[in-house]
């Protein structure tokens, strides 16, 4: 544990140490977890005093206010969207908090110059859009006089791409640091201001405070859109069959799943109608090709899809199954790429044909 030390030595004879003063060092500040040792020695020119020493020491410990990292997307469409600057951010070139430092490239909120946007806090972006990180830490506002910076970590769970930060704060004296990374579709190098990414991955964020390492903020959104879709369809003729019903379920819970719009904020229906046209809660319509379905966006998971099929006239192709009401649970994994193309893209091999 690092100490620091601030002696100091006052010689006095009896009479000064009634009317004199005394001063003493100011020690430097430390760092959280370390200790500061102030020690006082006091020695008698005459008289045979003996000499006086006394010590403290003080451990210095990170104040305990709050603070939050969290994640927004560019949008004005949101009813609790904010107008927050946007101050440009540097990325490093090595990947190290030691830099050097660059621009991120101009595709990035803020990048440039300072600008006011409109944010909309989220859990969910899509591939190639911008994903603004603001992070909130009184601690961090070290120079009531200017503008401070912080340093973010930002890694792709699936490509593993990691890029370092330098988010600057909002305004002088306000202790929010905000700056954004393009989370790009594909591949790309590490260290390059550009975040590779792709759908069904993961954004990690984290932020330690330089002077109090052990304040750690972190934050994640999923990268979308992770949209089940399948066909429903005569497995003898292969025809496509409309108006079937097809609930998503989240298997963990035996609720129906939470589903999203294109937007990934407006809900949409866990219930569809094959060759349908819903809408979600912004009024975005929807139209599906015929016996067809999907649903825009949900997040990884394990769901089951149940199936309704529905007949309106009397069998003539000989499909119709003993038990029209009967219905079939889909059991759909969606944790990867290769899963969730099997599963949710080629249903038939499920055997989820009506």
């Amino acid at each position: 544990m690092p100490r620091w030390r601030a002696p100091f030595r006052i010689a006095a004879t009896a009479l000064l140490l009634i009317a004199g003063t005394t001063q003493a060092q100011t020690p430097e500040p430390g760092t959280a977890g370390g200790e500061i040792t102030n020690r006082a020695v006091i020695e008698f020119g005459t008289g045979g005093i003996p000499t006086i020493e006394a010590e403290s020491t003080i451990e210095v410990v990170a104040p305990d206010l709050p603070g939050e990292l969290s994640a927004y997307r560019v949008s004005g469409a949101e009813a609790d969207a904010i107008e927050l600057e946007v101050p440009p951010p540097d990325y490093s070139t090595t990947a190290r908090a030691g830099g050097p430092f660059r621009p991120v490239p101009e595709a990035a909120p803020g990048a440039g110059a300072s600008v006011i946007s409109r944010l909309a806090r989220t859990g969910r972006v899509r591939t190639g859009e911008q994903v603004v990180f603001v992070l909130d830490d009184p601690l961090a506002n070290t120079d009531p006089g200017r503008r401070d910076s912080a340093l973010l970590k930002v890694q792709d769970s699936v490509s593993g791409d990691t890029e370092l930060l330098r988010i600057h704060e909002t305004g002088a004296d306000t202790g929010l640091f905000a700056g954004g990374i393009c989370a790009c579709d594909g591949s790309g190098r590490e260290a390059d201001g550009r975040l590779a990414t792709r759908e069904n991955s993961r954004l990690i964020a984290r932020s330690s405070n330089r002077r109090f390492p052990k304040r750690r903020f972190e934050n994640s959104v999923t990268v979308g859109p992770v949209s089940p879709t399948g066909r429903v369809f005569d497995s003898r003729s292969g025809t496509p069959l409309d108006g079937a019903r097809i609930t998503i379920v989240n298997a963990e819970t035996g609720a129906v799943a939470d589903v999203y719009g294109e937007d990934l904020v407006s809900p949409f229906p866990s219930t569809v109608v094959s060759g349908g046209r819903p809408s979600d809660a912004s009024g975005q319509s929807y139209d599906f090709a015929p016996g067809s379905y999907r649903f825009p966006y949900v997040e990884p998971g394990r769901y089951l899809f149940i199936l309704e099929p529905h007949f309106t006239r009397a069998d003539t192709d000989g499909c119709q199954p003993r038990n029209p009401g009967d219905r079939r649970l889909l059991s759909r994994t969606i944790r990867d790429r290769a899963r969730a193309d099997a599963a949710l893209r080629h249903p038939s091999r499920w055997r989820g044909d009506a």
